[in-house]
């Protein structure tokens, strides 16, 4: 399925997990107006101010030294290689495809200065199903930036991505297979692309539904197993939870599915041990 976006919050959590299961994404032309729009904006402001922060200046402790003009064009892509600095494991395919996904909704609102072009290279891994190397453990930086780099680094074709054999191929020959071409960031779009938290965001998601889904098989399976032994219904009452909402959420559900009992055969509902 293709998935029509045209305003950031379409690509909430149930959007986000339908990519990471196979769905493509389409933007809108008025979104990506309205990118271009906020991008020219992006782009007067640069040319009309003072010093900017990992974009005319290095970042972290290198901020106090200026980006020429001669190597500001590439300055952008070169964070990504400078940050790229983990290594397997690395996120299953899954996984990367929900990170592409949320990383795609935070550079669609406007306050980031992307560009169309950028929206739309991560459009096209999504489409290719290119799987980005993203490390999945032991980041050691501020925010995300070693896992984002590497996902920078694959859309500059500097980068690396994983086959689907799982092995670790380089970024120009996955990207070559796809039918993508590299992109080239533009002024700050590098240092906004290092910004934010969408790798936890986006695993986020996926072990909350996963979480969702072991507590409704649980509630059914001991709901079962109140009706297959007969067990009295008694213990699951309204009035004994003492204003818990939660635990009368829990109670509710059971008593549902497993149905009345007239004639409870026991005295006790089924219980498990430590």
């Amino acid at each position: 399925m293709s998935l029509l976006v045209d305003d950031p919050a379409d690509l909430g959590p149930a959007e986000i997990r339908a990519v990471a299961d196979g769905d493509r994404v389409q933007l809108s032309a008025a979104l990506l107006d309205r990118l271009a729009a906020s991008r020219a904006a992006t782009l007067a402001a640069l040319d009309s101010g003072g010093p900017v922060y990992g974009v005319t200046t290095g970042m972290g402790l290198q901020s106090h030294v200026a980006v020429g003009a001669t190597d500001a064009p590439a300055y952008q892509d070169e964070l990504m290689l400078a940050r790229s600095v983990g290594s397997a494991p690395w996120l299953d395919h899954r996984t990367a495809r929900a990170v592409l996904a949320s990383r795609l909704r935070t550079l669609l609102d406007p306050e980031t200065g992307a560009s169309p072009e950028l929206a739309m290279a991560l459009v096209a891994l999504l489409d290719a199903d290119v799987r980005p190397a993203v490390p999945a453990h032991a980041n050691g930086a501020a925010g995300e930036i070693i896992p984002l780099a590497h996902l920078g680094a694959l859309l500059s074709g500097s980068g690396d991505a994983v086959d689907r054999d799982g092995a670790t191929v380089p970024a120009a020959e996955a990207l070559a297979r796809g039918g993508v071409a590299p992109y080239t960031f533009g002024a700050k779009e590098g240092v906004a692309f290092l910004q934010g938290v969408p790798v936890a965001t986006a695993r986020a998601l996926l072990l909350m539904h996963e979480s969702r889904v072991a507590a409704a098989q649980a509630l059914t399976v001991g709901a079962a197993e109140i009706a297959v032994v007969r067990a009295p219904r008694d213990p699951y009452a309204g009035a004994l939870v003492r204003g818990d909402r939660l635990l009368a959420r829990v109670h509710a559900v059971l008593r549902d599915l497993a149905g009345d009992e007239a004639a409870p055969r026991m005295l006790q509902a089924p219980c498990r041990s430590a």
